[in-house]
């Protein structure tokens, strides 16, 4: 909204970013607490909230004790989608103006990914959203891509764009395809 975020106070910058890791930390507690640990006071409709924009609703719903359900250690009865789901709600219980994504489909299979999009574009309407990515699908499927390659910006545009007009862009997916394929 045109302010520059070296105006502002540490903490005021920190409420308005979530951050999602590429492997999340969930803790051995209910799926409501991994949630709530995003906001700590939150009410029950606020973590219901977060969990529904983060796509995550519909598979607790399907578990017997839904947002009561126990987590083994390092959330191991959940599916790595799933696990990425509690994460992006855990962070969208803040209202955060900004979500920031680390490899966000990395670990996922292609339906997986493709649900996770459709809901990250679905976030995208009122906020920022900032995905890390290394994945050609991934980037395919987003409205602007920032090629940064050994710490300088190169392109910027969209993933055909950036196909069509940059060998280096081209040429770093390529790469990176290749270092992803299994031998």
């Amino acid at each position: 909204h045109g302010i520059d975020t070296r105006e502002l106070a540490l903490d005021s910058l920190r409420e308005r970013v979530g951050f999602v890791f590429q492997q999340e930390a969930l803790f051995s507690r209910s799926i409501a607490d991994n949630i709530r640990y995003g906001a700590p006071g939150a009410s029950d409709a606020a973590m219901r909230e977060a969990a529904v924009r983060a796509g995550a609703a519909a598979f607790l719903a399907k578990l017997p004790d839904g947002y009561a359900t126990m987590l083994g250690r390092r959330g191991a009865r959940l599916s790595v989608g799933q696990k990425q789901r509690i994460a992006i709600a855990r962070a969208l219980i803040r209202k955060p103006d900004v979500l920031i994504l680390d490899e966000p489909t990395a670990p996922l299979d292609p339906g997986s990914e493709a649900a996770l999009m459709t809901t990250l574009r679905e976030l995208s309407a009122d906020r920022i959203v900032l995905i890390v990515a290394h994945r050609a699908d991934t980037l395919a499927r987003c409205d602007r891509v920032i090629f940064v390659h050994q710490g300088r910006l190169v392109a910027q545009g969209s993933h055909a764009d950036l196909l069509r007009t940059c060998p280096e862009y081209r040429e770093y997916l390529s790469v990176t395809e290749s270092e992803m394929r299994p031998e």
